[in-house]
């Protein structure tokens, strides 16, 4: 199984020329296996896209279900400034999985796993660590969620990250 291909693009607008649907979608059929038309070694089989309107955050997840499905029409739908995108894709010889990647989302943040399935053991150790606020929203949750949370976590314990808006300097 191929790994997941990440793509963020920054200030995306689908109506602007050099960032027009032609450009976005020739660009991502170089990098996204799977996606180019008559494409015979990879097989696309889902996609996430993801980006934050103001004070909203915006995911939209699913399986490739008709040959109609566009992911790049989802990608350049919302008007947001940057767009985060995930897309799945197995080896043409490999049995479908059918199984999308995930995007997590916690307020104003986005987050995308690209690794291997969490243990029990390690799930219960990042549960534990996490502060009340975030926990109270991390069980049952599926393994980005968490991994995301743990992120935050870990930038909320560094200082300068407890205001409601964290500068970039605090961040990095």
């Amino acid at each position: 199984m191929l790994a997941p291909t990440l793509v963020a693009l920054v200030d995306v607008r689908p109506d602007r020329p050099f960032w027009g649907r032609p450009w976005v979608k020739a660009s991502f059929e170089d990098v996204v296996p799977g996606l180019r038309p008559g494409s015979t070694d990879a097989v696309l089989e889902g996609w996430c896209v993801g980006g934050c309107m103001g004070a909203e955050t915006l995911v939209q997840s699913r399986p490739l279900a008709r040959p109609s499905d566009d992911p790049v029409e989802d990608f350049l739908r919302a008007p947001v400034r940057c767009t985060l995108g995930a897309f799945h894709s197995r080896d043409a010889s490999a049995a479908p999985t059918t199984v999308p990647p995930r995007a997590a989302r916690f307020r104003r943040w986005l987050g995308v796993a690209v690794a291997p399935s969490l243990t029990e053991a390690a799930r219960a150790e990042m549960l534990a660590a996490l502060p009340p606020f975030l926990a109270r929203d991390a069980r049952g949750q599926p393994d980005v969620q968490l991994l995301l949370l743990r992120t935050l976590a870990f930038l909320f314990g560094s200082a300068g990250f407890r205001q409601a808006y964290a500068e970039p300097e605090a961040i990095a």
